[in-house]
């Protein structure tokens, strides 16, 4: 069955030059619908139409870990509604800082329970656990509990790859900034004292009219379908501390996972682990122990990218044998792409060039 985006997300949306904010027609998940791919759509925590941790404040939140939380809520329930019988494989795919989101919601179902991002149940337990997203009622918080385990084993079962476009697995570029360069020795204090205090910077964006159709969308009122709640300021103390970590994590757990690879034995090939964990299990139909190693995954970025470094998808493809990196300049149509990949001149190419690895994946699975 094809049906459209459940949200007003970004990747369910492209710049129209003559109508205010991000529509559906000829985006990313229009590309998927068209190609026969069921797609559910979430707007996280003050974006688009879901409320945020405090009232009237857009883009922020207080913890990372609340953001994994939602998605696996999302993706578990996505998985459980679209095939009750574990018939149809799950994608999981993020775009910008929804790539970090993506990663960390793979990382978090490994099996590993004593590492990574998976988190014990009283750690960080909070009176916002209660919290909905503002569109029918679902709880913000999966955290730690036996429901939160099912449902990471039900999505790990699932789940056939994954796809991170520009992700911001690396922020080297913007840390250099010069303000940003100032803040970052003090961004902790700043962040437990002042957390929605707006200081950082982002990279100017290199195309005027996707720019002003964001600034249009981030005018737009909440209660316009069509908003996705772009966020036109300065990033907000919390919000960078916690993204600052969210990266480190991951780097740290690619590390390990790097480490795992080298030690395992010889007749445990990449291409045995592509095919066994190209619907998210093991032959003997258990889930993968680490699906962020051993699922497949795409990672697409422009080499021109000066929000979100492209080094930190080339370390991942580096790190992980059933990772593939590919620069958007190397695929015919995208050469002149920067950081907004659902959105720039040449996206629709790029759309295509998803389609058919998410088919090869398929196949493959076979």
């Amino acid at each position: 069955p094809v049906s459209s985006s459940s949200s007003s997300s970004k990747m369910a949306a492209t710049t129209t030059p003559d109508v205010d904010g991000l529509k559906y027609e000829r985006s990313m998940v229009a590309a998927l619908n068209e190609a026969g791919f069921d797609v559910v759509g979430a707007d996280m925590q003050s974006y688009g139409l879901s409320d945020g941790v405090v009232a009237g404040l857009p883009s922020y939140f207080e913890r990372f870990d609340d953001l994994i939380d939602d998605a696996l809520l999302v993706a578990s329930d996505a998985a459980e509604r679209a095939s009750p019988d574990g018939a149809l494989p799950l994608f999981v795919i993020g775009a910008s800082f929804g790539g970090l989101v993506a990663a960390s919601l793979v990382a978090s179902l490994s099996g590993d329970k004593s590492g990574g991002m998976t988190r014990a149940a009283a750690a960080h337990s909070k009176a916002d656990a209660s919290k909905t997203n503002g569109k029918g009622g679902v709880p913000s918080s999966a955290n730690g509990s036996a429901d939160a385990d099912a449902r990471r084993a039900l999505v790990a079962s699932r789940l056939a790859g994954f796809v991170l476009l520009a992700p911001a697995l690396s922020l080297e570029k913007l840390k250099r900034k010069p303000t940003n360069a100032l803040i970052l020795p003090v961004v902790a204090l700043v962040s437990a004292y002042a957390p929605t205090l707006a200081i950082g910077d982002k990279a100017p964006g290199k195309y005027e009219q996707i720019d002003a159709a964001m600034l249009r969308d981030a005018q737009l009122p909440k209660t316009d379908a069509h908003r996705t709640g772009c966020h036109d300021g300065k990033l907000r103390a919390r919000v960078g501390k916690e993204t600052l970590d969210a990266t480190d994590r991951l780097r740290a757990l690619l590390e390990s996972s790097r480490h795992q690879q080298s030690d395992k034995q010889a007749d445990t090939t990449a291409q045995s682990r592509l095919r066994d964990a190209s619907n998210g299990t093991r032959q003997n139909g258990t889930p993968v122990d680490d699906p962020l190693a051993a699922v497949p995954s795409l990672l697409l970025h422009s080499v021109d990218d000066t929000m979100c470094d492209p080094a930190g998808s080339a370390d991942f493809a580096r790190a992980v044998d059933a990772a593939e990196f590919v620069a958007t300049q190397d695929i015919p149509g995208c050469d002149e792409m920067w950081h907004n990949l659902t959105q720039e001149p040449g996206c629709e190419a790029l759309f295509q060039h998803v389609v058919h690895w998410l088919a090869g994946v398929l196949e493959r699975g076979k």
